[in-house]
């Protein structure tokens, strides 16, 4: 998906054109009774349970009880609510768009916005310096609280090139490309998380600087991963790990550097968790195995290196990446949730306390092995409890990885009819709600 809107129930749906009521308005009430009914086969007892039970999480008091009198009068009386927030949460729950029912500014709309260049000579060392405490941020919480900054700090740059065109202002700019390309896909929109890469590839080509390129390729790999592009991920990942290579053969080379370990290591560790999601033979996953190993001894070997990068060198992450091997590939009988849970428990017992994202993934990976494992209880119970830091962290793309627990709960024998399985695929939809509100 390119935007907010990845509800776990299905996509929006086909509409029919708006009538008009006796008033000369648009007949909305009309249009939630046609949906409620005749697409989703829902009673008017059911819709109203939903309700109550969203505006109960968004807003933290009871509303006046919504009853299923109450939904068919509004339905018949054409009469919605007023307030925005609570009329695109009954969309929501219809999996009607929002701007079906007259609502254009509820949602945050695209946050990029034009600065007037400044002619100023900005300091390189203090530029550096904020997008290290961004990428910190970004790691142990979120960065959404400081996009302003940096995008104000980003057109800095890109002023400056144009006044101070050095290749170090030039390769700022690029590391700033891709931390915003990074925040984006975190907040699920992709398209905009790959222009920026396809710019900072530009200014890397620019700059002659492949390593640089390959730290874009694997972000780029990582963006088509997320919105579920395995085969764009592996191409892009296999792209990087070949600069890599051929940065390393020409270690002694008068023009060439040798590439960053810290970032070798990484684009290993990436490269075999994208080569698991498409194992098809044990010989594959081996291979997958084969580069994590490498990215973990480069990055043990080289801690005391420059993370310039931005890449996670932690030692939870490779164990995290690892399980993802053991749970990736799409023939069930190459998975092997078992190893996948013991991976998971070193990577609980090295994360640091302040690593909220590998507490996060922690909790996406083990509920998914246990699904595979047939306990689709202990599955849910992890969901519920990471969604609590999911929603803290307003990262969408993890909200989105809970979707995929909850569809495959869905999907499960017997299991996916009990009640807590629906009640959680509300609290995923409220929880998108409340990442998409203004404000």
């Amino acid at each position: 998906m390119d935007s907010y809107g990845s509800w776990p129930e299905a996509e929006w749906v086909q509409l029919p054109p708006v009538t008009l009521d006796a008033y000369g308005q648009p007949d909305y009430g009309a249009l939630l009774r046609y949906v409620r009914k005749q697409i989703r086969g829902w009673s008017a007892d059911y819709v109203a349970e939903q309700y109550s039970t969203a505006l109960w999480l968004l807003f933290g008091s009871e509303d006046a009880a919504i009853t299923a009198r109450w939904i068919q009068k509004m339905e018949h009386d054409n009469a919605l609510p007023q307030d925005p927030v609570r009329r695109a949460t009954l969309a929501v729950i219809l999996g009607i768009p929002p701007a079906a029912l007259g609502l254009q500014a509820v949602f945050k709309p695209n946050p990029q916005r034009l600065i007037i260049p400044r002619k100023q000579r900005l300091d390189p060392a203090e530029y550096g310096a904020a997008l290290d405490s961004y990428w910190q941020a970004y790691y142990t919480g979120t960065a959404v609280l400081y996009v302003e900054q940096i995008m104000e700090r980003f057109h800095d740059l890109h002023a400056a090139v144009l006044y101070q065109d050095t290749n170090e202002i030039m390769h700022l700019l690029c590391r700033y490309h891709i931390l915003i390309a990074t925040i984006a896909c975190d907040q699920g929109d992709y398209k905009t998380s790959l222009e920026y890469i396809r710019d900072a590839l530009r200014l890397a080509k620019r700059l002659n600087n492949e390593e640089l390129r390959a730290s874009i390729l694997g972000r780029r790999a990582g963006v088509c991963f997320d919105r579920g592009d395995h085969m764009r991920a592996l191409a892009a990942s296999a792209e990087a790990a070949a600069i890599a290579q051929q940065l390393n053969t020409q270690r002694d080379g008068p023009i060439l550097r040798p590439i960053n370990p810290l970032l070798d290591g990484a684009i290993h560790l990436s490269h075999g968790q994208y080569l698991a999601h498409a194992a098809q033979s044990d010989d594959d996953l081996t291979t997958a195995l084969k580069q994590i190993d490498a990215g973990r001894m480069l990055l043990a070997e080289q801690s005391d290196q420059p993370n310039v990068h931005g890449v996670t060198a932690s030692a939870s992450w490779i164990h995290h990446r690892r399980a993802s091997v053991y749970l990736g590939s799409p023939l069930r009988a190459f998975r092997s949730p078992e190893k996948a849970l013991m991976e998971i428990a070193h990577a609980k017992r090295l994360r640091a306390p302040n690593e909220r994202r590998v507490l996060i993934y922690t909790g996406y990976l083990e509920a998914r092995a246990y699904i595979d494992r047939g306990q689709p209880e202990w599955a849910l119970k992890l969901a519920e409890d990471t969604l609590e830091a999911v929603e803290q962290m307003k990262s969408a793309v993890n909200l989105d990885r809970l979707g995929q627990v909850y569809k495959l709960l869905r999907a499960y024998p017997k299991y996916g009819e009990q009640t807590e399985v629906s009640q959680f695929g509300l609290r995923l939809k409220v929880a998108g709600i409340k990442l998409q509100m203004l404000g």
